[in-house]
């Protein structure tokens, strides 16, 4: 059992007695921090740091999350998408149709805070999703996703399928809106564990933090559910049932509400709102903020506890059906280099508030590789093959919602 000041008993027990949103006095390690994030050292978009990126993210991410609001109101809805990329100091807002007087007087008030622009969009996201989820599961297709300028779907076909055969052509004729093929995926296990692959964030225990290791994958962010702590973790780590035991060993509970759709999960077991930061071996953890949506163009990181923390990862497409999970986030490190591997599914994918305060925002569930875009594992565990600079992973806000559950905070 390791023994280190931030994980002394008597800290574990008050905090997991502190109500939700409660301040957890912990001291921060920024020099620790930057270096476990693995931060590429050419910042997107010519920004003088990453904390002023944030800073720019966090303004659009608030201008957008309003507009989104006042959409959801609307019985005609011609929202569409956003596309919140820090490096173009704007927000863009995709939208079929006329504007409603309602959502311009939003946009004229965020436009305020920082640059919008609105730009005609073909299809709302409601017909986009709608095509997408026919189109899953046709003869030939592994993937579907609405392209964010909402002019048509995203299709990525089988391995060793080509547009040209019968069955896709057929598929793709029958689509209601224009279709762009972007190529093959190839189909294989997601990221689960790897035996026997040494020891990280080794030896949690109750009440358990996010991006903890367990005998199979990794322990997503801590949540509320009925009424008790519960933790995320991905549907494809075990069923219903599942014994789920941390890395030394320890029973943690079984896995419950599995949903093979989400391919999202909870451990039924104690757990805490914070995240473990920095590497796989790390003794340095954060506090949970809170959780919010994810955006196209947003930068985040990812919480695996067989590579850890790694950042520089940029969210490319959102609502994607991925060989009939739905909706899945795709995200890819802009760098290329390794964004996660094995054993880290389930695991948290986070980014930091500006200004930076030393605590989350929790953003996602760590699903699985895109394993065309595999590369040596250099991160975290090395003895592993598969890891990956694209993959996917379950937008955290939207399992909140699907589960009636909430974000635990510290």
């Amino acid at each position: 059992m390791r023994s280190f000041s931030l994980r002394i008993l008597p800290l574990r027990i008050l905090c997991a007695a502190l109500v939700a949103g409660a301040a957890v006095a912990v001291a921060p390690n920024p020099a620790a921090a930057e270096d476990a994030h693995r931060l590429p050292r050419e910042i997107p978009g010519g920004f003088a740091s990453w904390a002023e990126l944030h800073d720019m993210q966090e303004r659009l991410n608030a201008a957008a999350t309003a507009i989104q609001a006042t959409a959801a109101k609307l019985a005609d809805n011609g929202y569409s998408n956003v596309m919140a990329a820090p490096e173009n100091r704007r927000l863009d807002v995709y939208w079929r149709g006329a504007v409603p007087q309602t959502v311009q007087q939003v946009i004229a008030a965020q436009s305020k805070t920082v640059p919008i622009r609105v730009i005609p969009a073909k299809f709302s996201e409601a017909e986009l999703i709608s095509e997408v989820r026919r189109l899953s599961g046709q003869p030939g297709i592994a993937e579907t996703a609405p392209l964010v300028d909402g002019s048509g779907v995203r299709v990525r076909l089988q391995g060793g399928m080509a547009a040209s055969s019968s069955a896709v052509a057929a598929a793709l004729r029958s689509s209601k809106v224009p279709t762009t093929v972007v190529g093959e995926t190839a189909d294989g296990p997601l990221w689960t564990c790897a035996s026997g692959a040494g020891f990280c964030r080794e030896d949690d225990t109750p009440a358990y933090y996010g991006g903890a290791r367990t005998n199979s994958c990794t322990a997503g962010f801590a949540i509320n559910w009925n009424g008790n702590s519960r933790m995320f973790i991905a549907g494809h780590c075990g069923s219903n049932g599942t014994a789920v035991y941390d890395g030394g060993g320890q029973y943690m509970g079984n896995m419950i509400n599995d949903n093979d759709f989400r391919d999202t999960a909870m451990i039924d077991t104690r757990s805490i709102g914070r995240m473990w930061d920095g590497g796989r071996n790390s003794t340095f953890s954060k506090a949970v903020q809170g959780a919010s949506m994810s955006l196209p163009g947003n930068f985040v990181c990812t919480s695996g506890s067989r590579s850890g923390v790694i950042c520089g990862i940029q969210i490319r497409i959102i609502n994607v059906d991925r060989n009939g999970h739905f909706p899945m986030v795709e995200a890819e490190r802009t760098n290329h280099g390794q964004a996660g591997g094995p054993g880290d599914s389930g695991g948290p994918v986070f980014s930091l508030p500006s200004p930076d305060n030393g605590k989350v925002i929790a953003k996602g569930i760590i699903q699985g590789p895109d394993q065309t875009t595999t590369v040596p594992c250099t991160i975290g565990e090395t003895n592993r093959t598969g890891c990956a600079w694209r993959f996917y992973y379950a937008d955290v806000s939207q399992a909140l919602s699907f589960y009636g559950a909430t974000i635990r905070t510290s």
